[in-house]
């Protein structure tokens, strides 16, 4: 008859407590090895997600724009808010959008590298935009209710990039209004001054 306890010992009464012991240290063993395998092999796939998405970015490549990202963020000190983190971040993108947006904003643009217009620095400066920023939120006589600026954004995508609409929470969005909003502060624009293309 097999034996029914759940003790080894039980059952094998030959076995001794020190094989036991070396038996589920083993075990232990074992189980910190797999661990140690686990975190290190999602440490080493987060490693290279980065590297790889790094290397692929829109943008990336184009020496032109990396120096016009080097003026830019001198000139309006953009390195107060650190090296890198969430806000430069999106800063660096909103200015990818505004000077190269057929290739940021890809899904929402018909515009190519070879139209003409192609990007929102083609229309604007970035002092309009952040006065427009400033602006924003006002009566709109033509259309007769209050346009935010993010709307005002999306109507660009449309009419003037021959594109489709991004949502509100787009970063397509989002960043362009960081973009401004840096900007704005750093030209002390109050809100309510009344100057730039998307205040009309």
């Amino acid at each position: 008859m097999p034996c029914q306890s759940y003790s080894i010992t039980s059952c094998y009464p030959g076995l001794s407590k020190r094989f036991l012991l070396k038996e589920k240290q083993a075990m232990k063993n074992k189980e910190r090895i797999t661990m140690s395998i686990k975190v290190a092999a999602i440490l080493i796939f987060v490693i290279l997600s980065n590297i790889l998405v790094g290397a692929s970015l829109p943008g990336s490549g184009d020496t032109r724009l990396n120096e016009q990202w080097q003026e830019f963020s001198q000139k309006y000190n953009v390195n107060r808010f650190g090296d890198d983190g969430y806000f430069v971040r999106a800063i660096r993108h909103g200015h990818g959008l505004f000077y190269k947006t057929y290739d940021f904003a890809w899904r929402f643009t018909r515009k190519t590298a070879q139209s003409e217009n192609n990007n929102c620095g083609s229309c604007h400066t970035p002092e309009e935009i952040a006065y427009s920023f400033a602006s924003s939120d006002r009566y709109d006589n033509k259309l007769g209710k209050r346009i935010s600026f993010e709307e005002r954004i999306m109507r660009c995508y449309v009419s003037k990039l021959d594109g489709f609409v991004p949502t509100i929470y787009d970063p397509a969005i989002r960043d362009i209004r960081i973009f401004a909003r840096l900007v704005a502060h750093d030209l002390k624009i109050t809100e309510g001054s009344l100057v730039g293309p998307l205040a009309e």
